[in-house]
């Protein structure tokens, strides 16, 4: 099993209460590969709309097709696995998806509505997550002074497993450690855009105007 499979098993708990059985199961699921296509789908994506929106329409014809069907893939199941849990109606306990079904008539949402909803959540719930976590654990293992202060910060705190809650876990150092992951290896696929405010902005020793929107690239 790889990180994905995990990061994915607990999303599926978080959001439609029902694991995608990989931990339990010892087996990565098959969604997990397509779900790093659909990846590899928005990076094309993102790309040929900046190069040229105009462009966006032939955009079948850039991409490998079985990137592109792994694209498919994710929608069809999204929408199988939250339609899946809207006829499970309500449960003892509350998830992403219970929020979602509230608002369901008043935004007036359809089915595909739903399964862009759950799209959304699977990939950005359990990707960017898992990538998150395995640039963290590569560049710990790289500085293992930041990894035993980081470690004696987790075990003065806390005496065993269970001791640790979300509500606990707002350790200082830890979330250092984390937001500097994210800063060295953003988790997503595609650049970030930013617009300069009006007044410009020095950019890497450069002004950038005001209004001008800038994309981040990672070296």
């Amino acid at each position: 099993m790889n990180c994905l499979s995990n990061t994915c098993s607990v999303l599926g708990e978080l959001a439609f209460s029902e694991s995608f059985g990989s931990v339990k199961n010892r087996k990565t699921d098959s969604w997990v590969a397509t779900i790093l296509n659909q990846i590899k789908f928005l990076a094309y994506d993102g790309a040929v709309y900046r190069l040229s929106p105009t462009l966006h329409k032939w955009m079948p014809y850039f991409i490998p097709a079985e990137v592109a069907k792994a694209g498919v893939n994710h929608v069809n199941k999204s929408k199988a696995k939250i339609l899946h849990r809207m006829e499970k109606g309500d449960l003892a306990r509350r998830d992403f998806s219970s929020y979602l079904f509230e608002k369901k008539d008043e935004l007036k949402l359809n089915d595909w509505n739903l399964a862009a909803y759950a799209q959304v959540m699977i990939v950005a719930g359990s990707e960017t997550t898992a990538t998150t976590l395995s640039a963290m654990t590569y560049y710990l293992c790289r500085n293992p002074l930041v990894y035993q202060k980081l470690k004696d910060e987790v075990r003065g705190t806390f005496r065993s497993a269970d001791d640790i809650t979300s509500v606990k876990a707002t350790l200082p150092y830890v979330n250092a450690v984390i937001n500097e992951s994210l800063r060295i290896y953003p988790p997503v696929p595609i650049g970030m855009s930013r617009i300069a405010p009006k007044s410009g902005a020095m950019v890497a020793g450069a002004f950038v105007p005001g209004g001008v929107g800038l994309i981040a690239v990672h070296p």
